[in-house]
């Protein structure tokens, strides 16, 4: 069997087993989950006529410190998440939420397939699995796994 069509089958099926093991569902119950406060920070700067400045530095976000200026570095995730979730409801969220993770575990795969060579890249992939999935809800830190 040819050496490359060995790689693409082999990153094919591992792309396949991730899809197969990650699907979960969203818990918006969970009070640790931010989602609200995302989608509203991305409402607020796609829909609102306020100047761009006056966004990024609210004093509505702190009750304890009003006079905090703040700096949203999670504001481009935050526009992602909402446009996804217009587009899809909670069901796009998941979409955008799985796709992130899988493009991450591709990328790692692939880096290391091309670093070090299919045996390695495959086991890599096997421990990488598990903590490209550690955060079971929808958060800005899943485009961190891509970088």
């Amino acid at each position: 069997m040819d050496r490359a069509y060995t790689k693409v089958v082999v990153f094919a099926l591992f792309l396949c087993l991730y899809a197969l093991t990650s699907p979960e569902t969203i818990d918006l119950t969970v009070s640790r989950s931010d989602l609200g406060r995302h989608l509203k920070n991305a409402e607020l700067l796609l829909c609102q006529s306020s100047p761009f400045r006056e966004y990024f530095t609210p004093t509505s976000i702190s009750y304890a410190q009003p006079n905090f200026e703040l700096i949203n570095h999670h504001w481009l995730a935050d526009i992602v998440f909402f446009l996804a979730w217009r587009v899809g409801d909670f069901e796009g969220l998941n979409a955008v939420l799985h796709s992130a993770r899988a493009l991450a575990f591709g990328l790692v795969y692939l880096i290391a397939q091309w670093a070090a060579g299919l045996p390695l890249a495959v086991t890599l992939a096997v421990c990488l699995m598990p903590s490209v999935r550690a955060r079971a809800s929808v958060r800005p830190e899943i485009f961190t796994l891509i970088t």
